[in-house]
């Protein structure tokens, strides 16, 4: 089976539109089996469309098969959700051990509901979640990442007041544990 043709794939999670699939590689500790963990952003419309919100999906068989997908932050699709998207993923180093620690993923989470021209997914601030259990559920508190509004922002709709943004990166940990990521503003 040639598996660099896409009928040989494995669905990851089906729905009416699919982005970004992000993923991290947890290795077990005392045994060399691996768990792929990924974020994917998803929704029964299109891109922005309502409903549109970040699943995780696990596989421990490199990739031959899928879990049932795990929302990480409940979309307009459900009662009190906010719309969210474009997630990225990282593993954090394990503390005594050089194995696979705490998952954090970050993504686009629109609080106010704002709207713009029909799009709210782009709208808001950066938050994180994490799992201690390979993405099957993730921390009940979200956690802010702030960061500095900029002539960008202000020229934005909104003068400043929200930001307009995505992440399209993949998170990078340096030597030092500092992790970043690149995003765009939109003004």
């Amino acid at each position: 089976v040639d598996t660099r043709d896409i009928r040989n794939g494995a669905t990851m999670l089906a729905a009416g539109y699919t982005d970004q699939p992000y993923c991290a590689i947890v290795t077990h500790q005392h045994h060399t089996v691996e768990t792929w963990v990924c974020v994917i952003t998803a929704s029964m419309g299109g891109e922005g469309s309502a409903g549109e919100e970040v699943y995780s999906v696990t596989s421990s068989d490199l990739g031959r098969s899928w879990s049932k997908p795990v929302v990480v932050e409940p979309g307009t699709s459900l009662p009190g959700g906010h719309p969210n998207a474009y997630a990225n993923i990282v593993l954090a180093p394990a503390l005594n051990s050089g194995r696979g620690g705490r998952l954090f993923t970050v993504y686009n989470l629109n609080l106010k509901n704002l709207s713009l021209g029909g799009r709210a997914d782009e709208l808001g601030s950066f938050y994180m979640r994490y799992s201690d259990d390979l993405g099957a559920s993730w921390s009940t508190t979200k956690y802010l990442v702030p960061y500095p509004n900029t002539w960008v922002d202000r020229q934005n709709n909104f003068k400043g007041a929200h930001h307009i943004m995505w992440t399209v990166d993949q998170i990078k940990v340096l030597p030092s544990g500092v992790a970043m990521f690149a995003f765009t503003k939109i003004g």
